[in-house]
């Protein structure tokens, strides 16, 4: 009785130990990809409640942002009148506002819920990435396509004759997708150091 009482405990030390080790190299693992406050707030029970919520709230919330956009951008395109230069920026406002709740909220959401029901969160790499570089894309156009809204507005306010013979709407197309290209360019090189990370 005594040796077999040895036995088990000692096999049962084992596993315990097997499966601490298992566990820690699991979180060591994660932690190699993720942050360790996204690895240490898996599992408790406020960070999963709020993430819920968060999901709640920006599944309508992306719904209206997409629509309500699109029918700004296609009512632009569909009306011939409104083919002015200052809405080739409001359009490009307006599209940076779709693709957000197009991409940007359906990403964010996704990888703040699958974090707390996937084993090995390190397979979340790659969406929280997207939802840190995305947000900082589509911000960084709304941003410049508001300063250049403004300058336009100046320009064409102190100079209206001279406004109407320089600027045009090809030319204006030209400059909002020359702006959203910077901006994609500044982003992709700040984002360099997470797509070199070891869970790529």
């Amino acid at each position: 009785m005594l040796i077999n009482g040895t036995f088990l405990n000692e096999t049962n030390g084992g596993l315990n130990n097997s499966i601490i080790n298992s566990t820690v190299s699991t979180n060591e693992q994660s932690s190699d990809c993720l942050p360790s406050w996204i690895i240490d707030a898996i599992g408790v029970k406020t960070v999963y409640a709020s993430d819920i919520a968060l999901t709640v709230l920006h599944i309508p919330s992306a719904i209206f942002a997409f629509l309500s956009n699109l029918a700004v951008i296609v009512t632009i395109i569909r009306t011939p009148s409104l083919h002015v230069p200052v809405n080739v920026l409001l359009c490009g406002l307006a599209a940076s506002d779709c693709l957000t709740g197009l991409v940007v909220q359906p990403v964010y959401t996704s990888w703040r819920f699958l974090l707390h029901h996937l084993r090995d969160p390190c397979t979340l790499v790659h969406l929280y990435q997207a939802s840190k570089s995305l947000p900082f894309l589509l911000v960084g156009c709304t941003f410049l396509n508001l300063a250049i809204t403004s300058v336009d507005r100046f320009y064409a306010v102190s100079k209206p004759f001279a406004y109407r013979t320089v600027v045009t709407f090809q030319g204006m197309s030209f400059l909002s997708l020359l702006s959203s290209f910077i901006i994609f360019l500044m982003t992709r090189s700040s984002t360099t150091c997470l797509e070199r990370s070891k869970c790529n």
